[in-house]
């Protein structure tokens, strides 16, 4: 191989692996501290007795949509839902299930 050919495969591949870090790199900017202490406070309240925990509520997500869940979590919206965010590699997905029934009853892009 010559000295330009060196060069060249070189650069394609400091290019390649720059776009992989890119690529890779979070789509999601992490919570406030003080919302996800908050989010963790609630959860812990209101998780005892539910018929669906926590590890269930992302087993009905990742059946929405295969990937990578994370930040799960109770909220009163109308009504006490398990929240959990998937990453499927392109799209991060906010996916509420009912804690009594493990139904999915939101299901969309994260804002």
């Amino acid at each position: 191989m010559n000295r330009t050919a060196v060069v060249v495969a070189i650069g394609i591949g400091i290019v390649a692996a720059g776009a992989g870090v890119a690529v890779a790199g979070p789509r999601v900017i992490a919570d406030p501290a003080a919302e996800v202490a908050a989010e963790q406070a609630f959860t812990e309240a209101h998780q005892d007795g539910l018929a669906v925990s926590a590890a269930a509520a992302e087993r009905a997500a990742l059946g929405r949509h295969p990937g990578r869940a994370f930040d799960t979590h109770l909220q009163d919206e109308g009504g006490l839902r398990w929240e959990t965010k998937v990453d499927d590699g392109s799209t991060v997905w906010e996916v509420q299930v009912d804690p009594d029934t493990a139904a999915v009853v939101s299901d969309q892009p994260d804002e």
